[in-house]
């Protein structure tokens, strides 16, 4: 259980209006994964809302950077806490909510600013005891976004106006921060609190997408979007296994 912290954690998921068509199959397959889900939902996007009481609405007007547009949809958030979310990140296994209560309870009590939710790269390789733990200075996508709880200042002081998510993520401005941030123990690759798929790259649906949406039964958002080229998806899977070898040898690559 949250111990009364639910009422602080907010998941956002943040969007525009022309990622529209992904919302449906990411609300169903939300809401099929992760039924228990106790935190208050929300939908940020320019104009277009997405019909479900389930779900509360933010609508932040004209697009401008990610940055600037994730400020002003913050200044529309009461809770103290946000797990920041993409709307193409599609959770694909049911989610062990005791779990991940647990892990945000441990980072709430311990005032942690940053806490990334998924087991990917980077992971923190320290005790095997322990649940989270610090990354490293200057090691790549530190301060990677979304997919992660935040603490809501910490979101305000890391977002750069006039830069995008990428342009964040491959940023190390965080570094200069007096802000650590932490990522789960790598043992939780072998039992993870959340399994996604990164469904859309460069606007067209991943490889693997299609399948997956056929083996949940949302074949018919299939046709709203191509498929990525088969060079993009092999230049992906040599990323991933440069990460893979990473996590073998339990090292951190750097900046």
């Amino acid at each position: 259980m949250l111990n009364n912290n639910s009422n602080k954690v907010a998941f956002l998921v943040v969007s525009c209006d022309k990622y529209k068509d992904l919302w449906e199959p990411f609300f169903k397959t939300f809401f099929k994964f992760w039924k228990d889900c106790t935190f208050k939902v929300y939908l940020a996007s320019n104009f277009e809302v997405y019909a479900d009481e389930k779900v509360t609405n933010i609508s932040f007007g004209e697009d401008k950077d990610y940055s600037t547009n994730l400020i002003n949809i913050l200044k529309e958030i009461e809770e103290e806490w946000v797990i920041v979310w993409f709307e193409d990140a599609f959770i694909t296994k049911t989610i062990n909510n005791n779990l991940i209560e647990n892990l945000i309870n441990e980072a709430i009590s311990k005032k942690i600013d940053y806490l990334k939710l998924t087991v990917d790269y980077p992971l923190y390789y320290g005790n095997k005891n322990e649940n989270f733990g610090p990354i490293p200075r200057g090691v790549k996508y530190r301060s990677a976004m979304g997919m992660a709880l935040y603490h809501k200042s910490t979101l305000n002081k890391i977002l750069i106006p006039g830069q995008s998510a990428w342009q964040l993520d491959k940023s190390n401005a965080a570094d200069e921060l007096d802000i650590e941030f932490y990522a789960l123990n790598s043992n939780y690759r072998f039992n993870r609190p959340v399994s996604i798929i990164n469904s859309v790259i460069k606007g067209k649906w991943y490889k693997t997408a299609p399948a997956f949406l056929k083996k949940v039964g949302l074949k018919n958002f299939i046709s709203n979007r191509s498929v990525q080229p088969l060079k993009d998806y092999l230049y992906i899977q040599l990323f991933l296994l440069r990460v893979e070898i990473y996590f073998i040898f339990k090292k951190h690559w750097y900046n």
